[in-house]
């Protein structure tokens, strides 16, 4: 996997998102995007959810754990890929743009460490 893959190489020339390069970029497998079922839209969410979090992690991959584990309270306790998943991740960026510090986002910490053994363990 090539190492410091930044998130705008993911972008392709008709601004669509590549997958595998972001899957590289977040060092994950492909596959761990499947949940998405390729639907373009979400992929463009997460993708943009990435960006705005990233600033803010310790690392690419730091922001696929938060992505995947951390409960947002503000968001009743789902996930950013439950909101996504389920249609709100416009919502969720929105107000990541204008209220970061309440969700679970601490400069070089992103989500919790049980939400983290939660994803290594699904690996």
């Amino acid at each position: 996997m090539p190492k410091g893959r930044l998130l705008d190489e993911c972008v392709r020339t008709d601004s669509s998102i590549d997958p595998q390069i972001m899957a590289e970029t977040l060092g994950i497998r492909l596959e761990e995007l499947a949940h998405l079922s390729w639907d373009r839209q979400a992929l463009r969410e997460v993708f943009d959810l990435i960006n705005v979090v990233r600033p803010w992690a310790s690392s690419a991959s730091a922001t696929w754990v938060w992505f995947r584990c951390e409960r947002l309270t503000r968001f009743g306790g789902l996930t950013p890929d439950a909101l996504v998943r389920g249609g709100r991740g416009a919502e969720l960026i929105e107000d990541l743009r204008q209220n970061t510090p309440d969700v679970g986002l601490h400069a070089g910490h992103m989500a919790s460490p049980a939400a983290a053994a939660t994803l290594s363990a699904q690996g």
